[in-house]
């Protein structure tokens, strides 16, 4: 990498690199594991930004015996190594102790060439390889949502007594350009869209292929491993937590295929459906901040050495974001080193 290139700051906005090392060998090394998130390895000098539940004072052991009550689950927050966060990342048999903020990117506004909802019905409920869509008609509401988008909508037949084949007007040459019949992915312009236009997308997506439970946990399983991949990209990049699961897809009891099941839970002010009977459902957030704004550090364990380097961007926080679950992190001293391996040598796209 050079120092031209961009990078997301701490709050999802693009800053420049500044400075870059070479790449490094030999250096001591730790997987950073998260509760949700991909890991990360890191030179044991590469600063992370944490807030922890209880600090542990050098020759003391990990357990809250002898502390004052009022410091007992005390946050407190401020830029750490790996090294340190390797010596403290359990307290009390084994509970973690730090916590890294979950960050939303913010994205840029242009010109799509598909309204981001209509696209997200697609994705969840068209056929692949043309621009017609299925939807029961006790949910007609989402293709009247196309409508008043300036959709124009074709009703071809029904595809049962419950449901209907609807013709979407106009959108199959769209898609063709941009790839995506017979080719469901989400088109990484989308991706990268502003938080509105993907929160948008998201819609669109829940509102066909979504679930919500009575404990506000959303559930969005594909069949499409790709597809399945920009959704767990999509939801991340708004600021929320979530896992993919995978489990056997069966029919008439014999296994047909895979199901990618990503559960999460969403945030007071993101209103993740458009449909108003799943609307209706989505409660308000839980109170345990923890849990779904910040990420836990699992673990922290020395590993092989693995070439790595630093970079430090131009921000004054200098704060920036790492890998695919966009995962908050510090400038290193030059001295230090960060494998952004998912970021920088994976040759994906939007990495």
């Amino acid at each position: 990498r050079s120092s031209a290139d961009i990078v997301l700051d701490g709050n999802g906005n693009p800053t420049k690199v500044v400075a870059a090392t070479e790449v490094m060998r030999g250096r001591p090394c730790y997987s950073v594991q998260f509760d949700v998130a991909e890991p990360i390895v890191a030179d044991a000098g590469h600063l992370w930004e944490t807030t922890v539940r209880r600090v542990r004072r050098p020759g003391e052991d990990r357990s809250i015996k002898g502390r004052p009550k009022a410091e007992w689950g005390q946050e407190r927050t401020k830029v750490r190594t790996t090294d340190e966060i390797a010596r403290t990342v359990h307290y009390n048999g084994g509970h973690s102790n730090h916590q890294i903020a979950v960050s939303a990117i913010s994205g840029s506004k242009t010109e799509l060439p598909i309204h981001p909802y209509i696209l997200g019905v697609w994705l969840g409920d068209g056929d692949s390889d043309n621009a017609r869509l299925t939807c029961a008609y006790a949910d007609y509401e989402v293709v009247q949502n196309l409508i008043d988008l300036g959709q124009e909508i074709s009703h071809q037949k029904n595809h049962s007594e419950t449901t209907g084949r609807f013709g979407l007007l106009g959108l199959g040459p769209k898609l063709r350009e941009l790839d995506l019949l017979k080719n469901k992915h989400i088109p990484m312009q989308y991706l990268r869209a502003s938080f509105e236009d993907r929160l948008e997308l998201l819609r669109g997506l829940m509102d066909t292929d979504g679930t919500i439970g009575p404990k506000n946990n959303a559930c969005i399983g594909q069949c499409n491993r790709k597809l399945a991949n920009g959704v767990l990209e999509l939801i991340r990049s708004l600021g929320m937590k979530c896992r993919i699961r995978p489990r056997d897809a069966t029919l008439y009891g014999r296994v047909v295929g895979t199901v990618y099941d990503i559960g999460f839970s969403p945030l007071t002010d993101h209103k993740i459906f458009k449909l108003t009977r799943k609307a209706e459902r989505q409660g308000v957030q839980h109170t345990r901040k923890r849990l779904s704004e910040n990420h836990r550090i699992r673990n922290c364990g020395q590993v092989k050495s693995v070439p790595v380097r630093c970079i430090q961007v131009e921000n004054e926080d200098g704060m920036f974001l790492a890998g695919k679950s966009f995962m908050r992190t510090h400038n290193s001293p030059l001295a230090a080193g960060l494998l952004i391996y998912l970021t920088f040598f994976d040759k994906e796209p939007g990495a």
